[in-house]
């Protein structure tokens, strides 16, 4: 795992990911992707990501010009870096509409709950009816499936879709509300009734010293005309 760190040569061992082309280049990791919170682990069971920057190429659908490969795809290498890439030529993506075999409906923005961006919105492509604060499963351009919210329907071609982007489906999230609206009621009603036994608990006490406590007894009455209540006997047992 050590091997393997920003500023580390590397080949290229995919033969899928860009068409091939970058199958047997030697490049040097610019930085990590992490879906894990046990980094050991993601890299382990490949599921951690590791952008790979040329000499000479560019990936022009990259802000950084960078080149992502799953870290199982990749070996450490003192081989120099490539330099000759005149026949290597990665083209741009399509557009939405032509990466969609099936057209959606249309867009919707969207916003992630979680993370350093959970003010920006997305444009994600529609498949079936939304509404702002849905909550909704997304296919995420970089990071795979992720849960997000619908914050407006979008009037913008599918054409400006990026990365393909879409949303899966709408979260059923009934049952779940159902379990903490459930849960607080429950808290509620504990709180509810221990307060009412304390005050019962205190008003029996009362009406026993009140017994042998004439001023006390005064007062109990007192108390229990205006509350508008009703004691039980004190030599009741029900």
């Amino acid at each position: 795992m050590s091997t393997l760190k920003p500023g580390t040569r590397v080949k290229i061992q995919d033969k899928l990911r860009y068409d091939g082309k970058l199958y047997g280049l030697v490049g040097v990791i610019d930085r990590y992707y992490m879906p894990s919170v046990n980094f050991r682990n993601a890299y382990i069971h490949g599921a951690a990501q590791a952008a790979v920057k040329f000499k000479n190429l560019v990936n022009p659908n990259s802000k950084d010009g960078v080149f992502w490969f799953f870290t199982c795809d990749i070996k450490a290498t003192r081989e120099p870096e490539t330099t000759n890439m005149e026949n290597i030529n990665i083209s741009e993506r399509k557009t939405a509409m032509q990466n969609f075999i099936l057209p959606p409906k249309g867009t919707a923005l969207i916003k992630f709950p979680n993370g350093t961006n959970q003010n920006k919105t997305y444009l994600y492509a529609r498949y079936n009816d939304v509404a702002p604060g849905d909550t909704v499963i997304v296919q995420t351009g970089h990071h795979g499936l992720s849960v997000a919210t619908v914050s407006d329907i979008d009037t913008d071609p599918v054409d400006s879709v990026q990365y393909g982007r879409e949303i899966v489906c709408v979260a059923d999230t009934t049952a779940y509300e159902k379990r903490k609206a459930d849960r607080a009621r429950l808290a509620e009603l504990e709180r509810t009734m221990q307060a009412r036994v304390a005050n019962l608990q205190n008003l029996r006490m009362y009406q026993l010293m009140a017994q042998v406590d004439p001023s006390l007894k005064d007062m109990l009455n007192e108390y229990t005309a205006i509350a508008g209540i009703t004691l039980p006997s004190a030599d009741s047992q029900d």
